[in-house]
Formats: structure tokens, sequence, C-alpha cells
């Protein structure tokens, strides 16, 4: 599962030592010289087997001169003297059988080293290869790790909507807003049973209301608005709201740390905007946005492809390629046992960025969406007694600007970079 679908031999050229040593090589084994019939009377023989034994009839492959040869330098331990010259030699193998054991254990020792190197280039990568279920899963990880190598726990972080670098109004607080939180801020710290002795009071109004104005989330840097209101994280979570126990934060920042340590919650919102400036995809994390996805969403962790196989039933096929297609066809023999299951995973989103004229849109690619943006729901809300179409009627403006977008059909990509992905529902 740690490598792509290969032969050992190719897996031990590609990931090993590079060796002549015949120990170093996977080795040569008959398999269609026997059957279940007469095994053990093929294998009980003393001699090595003949040449024409390794003709496989299912590929009608003969075994090369050079191949053979090596085949016998392993049947036996040549002895030389001090000049290099052949002295003697010794038998290696007894029977069959202990040839097969020995070849069988070849396959497992030359993979050792192969799969060391691989331990070895994760750790690299600071991945350790047995936390993941395949090397596709470590090079996701890779992946990542790569994407955010230049990242900064210091740097500022900013994307086209960020408040400092378009105008905007500044958030002021009020004496109502203030009195509303306080009376927050006491209910909580009461029902969590923390000491409300020194909590922040509405006569601090004025002295919030000034580091409001000019103060910024402690977390993520951002001066505060009306869509970005402040709210007070508390230092030590273990404390009430006191004055000298809070710091101006962002709600999403606030609530993102919850009971965190402050210093890996900066870390991990400073990941987040890293991540917005530099348009990387982050996964969902809104519940009901995923199960409007998840009905179109298919397969799992792999796309299997099974193949249906009866005992004595079903016959051995082969692909065979005639011109411009691949031609499947049964072979005359038939298959008597049913020795393991083999699947392919499948990685369709690969393909995704491929360019075809059957896609219509995006200068004919298909773009894979790497975040939620905003959710627009264009519903008719009961307002005191009546309906509110002017609320629903501006949701459903903007978005059919969002789906109606002339840019969708342009090859241009700085035009394509302006159009955003969408999921439309009718109900």
């Amino acid at each position: 599962m740690f490598v792509t679908k290969m032969k050992l031999k190719d897996f031990v050229k590609d990931f090993g030592k590079k060796s002549s040593k015949r120990s170093d090589n996977k080795g040569i084994f008959p398999y269609t010289a026997f059957n279940t019939t007469n095994y053990n009377e093929v294998l009980n023989i003393t001699e090595p087997f003949e040449q024409d034994q390794f003709f496989n009839e299912l590929t009608q492959q003969k075994l090369s001169n050079s191949d053979y040869i090596d085949y016998l330098l392993d049947q036996m331990i040549i002895i030389v003297n001090k000049q290099g010259q052949v002295i003697d030699t010794i038998k290696k193998f007894n029977q069959r059988w202990d040839y097969l054991q020995y070849y069988n254990e070849l396959d497992t020792q030359i993979m050792i080293e192969p799969i060391d190197n691989l331990i070895k280039m994760n750790f690299n990568n600071d991945l350790d290869m047995f936390n993941y279920l395949s090397m596709a899963s470590c090079a996701n990880a890779t992946k990542y790790k790569m994407c955010c190598d230049d990242l900064d726990l210091n740097s500022r972080y900013t994307t086209k909507d960020d408040p400092a670098l378009k105008q905007f109004t500044p958030f002021v607080l009020t004496q109502e807003h203030w009195n509303k939180k306080v009376s927050s801020y006491n209910m909580q710290d009461t029902k969590a049973g923390r000491d409300i002795k020194d909590i922040v009071k509405e006569d601090d109004f004025e002295y919030f209301r000034d580091i409001v104005y000019k103060g910024q989330c402690w977390f993520c840097e951002v001066r505060f608005t009306n869509k970005n209101p402040p709210t007070l994280d508390r230092i030590d979570n273990s404390l009430g709201h006191s004055k000298n126990n809070v710091q101006l934060a962002c709600q999403w920042c606030n609530v993102k740390r919850g009971n965190r340590d402050p210093f890996v919650t900066k870390g991990l919102i400073q990941l987040k905007r890293y991540y917005l400036a530099k348009n990387l995809p982050m996964p969902l994390t809104d519940e009901d946005t995923y199960h409007k996805l998840r009905p179109n969403i298919t397969g799992g962790l792999a796309n299997s492809f099974h193949r249906y196989n009866v005992k004595d039933e079903t016959h051995i096929n082969k692909l065979n390629l005639e011109g411009q297609y691949v031609v499947s066809y049964d072979l005359d023999y038939i298959m008597t046992h049913v020795c393991g299951y083999d699947f392919n995973s499948l990685y369709p989103s690969v393909m995704s960025g491929i360019q075809h004229d059957f896609i219509k849109y995006t200068g004919h690619r298909i773009y894979m969406p790497g975040y939620e943006l905003d959710r627009i729901e264009c519903v008719c809300e009961p307002q005191s007694g009546t309906v509110n179409l002017r609320s629903s009627d501006k949701q459903k403006q903007l978005g059919l600007k969002i789906i109606n977008n002339p840019l969708r059909f342009s090859n241009k990509k700085s035009d394509i970079d302006n159009v955003t992905v969408f999921i439309a529902e009718v109900k």
C-alpha cells in the first residue's frame, strides 16, 4: 500500500541500492512447472529445474540463457583460492523444496533496504510513514507541509477583503452594546462558578470604548468593524472576565481558542490566515454544508475495481492492444483456485486539471473548490406579521450574480480567478 502498483523487481530497483549481486535481486522460480496434483513429486526432486520448465504457457515466454545461468549459480556455493580460481563447488540445496524456501525468503529479504529507504525519505519530511494508510496519504501530508514551508508566525497575511487594505468604518462601542456584553459575561462566569468580584462593569465603558476604537484582535491582528465586532478573551481561562484578565479578540478567534493554550491557538489562526492569503484548500467545518455536499460525493478512501471469479468456471482473462482499442478476451485456461483479492485505488481528481472541450466553463478545466466562502439563502421570512421580501430579493440578486457571471466562459486566467464555484439548490 505504500508504493504504486509495480513489480517487486521494479520496487527494489527504484527504492533500493544499485547492485549486480544475485542475492540483492529477486530470484527465479518456475511456477508453471507443477500443479496442485503433482507439486510434491516435482519439488522432492534433488536436481535443478530444466530450462524448458521455466516456459510460461500463459504469457508464452521463455527463460533466457543468461537468466538460467543465474539460476544454476544460485544452486551452488563456489569456493575460490587466493588467486580467484574456482577450486570446488558445493551443492546448496538438497531438494527443490529447499530452493523454494530460499526463493520465498529472498523475496522478503530484498525488500528490507527499499522499505528502510522509504521510511527515511518520509522521515526527512518529518513524517512517520506508518502513521498513514498508504503512500498516497504520505504524499498528501508532504504536499501540505511543502505548502507551508515559508509560514511565519509573526507575519501579517492579508487577503483582498482584509480591512487593512481598504477603507472601512471602525467599530464604535456604545453604552447599550457594552451593557449587554457585561450582562453576558456576568452570566457566563456565574454559571461556570468563577469569581465575579472583579468582573468588568458597566462603569468600565469609556475605558473599553477607547481601546476598542484603536485596538485589534490579539490573535489575528485584524481591526474591528461592524461585521467583525470585538469580544473579551480571558487570558487565564480559570479566572473570570476581570479587566486585567481579558484581551480583545474577534468572535471567531475567541471561539476557536476555547480552552486551548492561547499561543497554540494563535498559531492555528495564523495558519488559517496563511491559507486564505495563499488560496490553499481547507477542510469543511460546517456540518450543514457537509450534508449539502455529501449526496454528490462518490467513493471513500478509494474506489475498488472488483472482479467476480468462480472456481472451475471463470476463464483467465487477458488484455490485448489492437489498433486504438484494448480488447479483453478469455484464454483456454480456467481458474481452479482463488489465491487472493486485488484492488486498484483510483484518484480521478488528479485528472481534473486537464483541459478538455466537453468542459464548457473556466478555460475547459475543472477547478476544485478550496473552502466555503458564504451561504446565501433566499427565504421569505415573516417579520412583524408581514413577509420581508426586500431581504430575500437582495440575497436572490447576489446569488444570480454569482451564477450568471459571464467570466465563467472566459479562457483568461485573470478572469477565471474571479469566478466563484457554487452549488445551487431549489426547494
